[in-house]
C-alpha cells in the first residue's frame, strides 16, 4: 500500500532509490525496498493512461491498480497528476 508518508520519502529523494540507499535508507521503517518499484510502476502506468497509450481494458486495469495500491484518493491523484 502506497501511503502519503511513503510518497513524502519518494519525493525527498526524487524517486531515486539508489540515492535513498546511499543516504542510509532513512525512513526504512516506513518505506521498504519493494515499495520503490511499486511506486515507479504506478507512475509508468499513469503516464500511459494520461497519454492515451493504453487500451480501454488496460486503462481499467491501471485505474484499478492506482485505487488498490494507494492508501487514499490523494495518493492516487498525486501519482496521476505528476506522471
Amino acid at each position: 500500500m502506497i501511503t502519503p508518508e511513503k510518497m513524502a520519502i519518494w519525493r525527498e529523494f526524487s524517486g531515486d532509490e539508489d540515492r535513498w540507499q546511499l543516504a542510509g535508507r532513512p525512513g526504512r521503517d516506513i518505506i521498504a525496498d519493494g515499495d520503490w518499484g511499486d511506486i515507479r510502476t504506478l507512475f509508468q502506468q499513469a503516464t500511459l493512461l494520461k497519454k492515451g497509450l493504453a487500451s480501454e481494458e488496460y486503462a481499467a486495469t491501471i485505474r484499478k491498480n492506482l485505487s488498490e495500491m494507494s492508501s487514499d484518493v490523494n495518493v492516487a491523484q498525486y501519482i496521476f497528476d505528476t506522471s
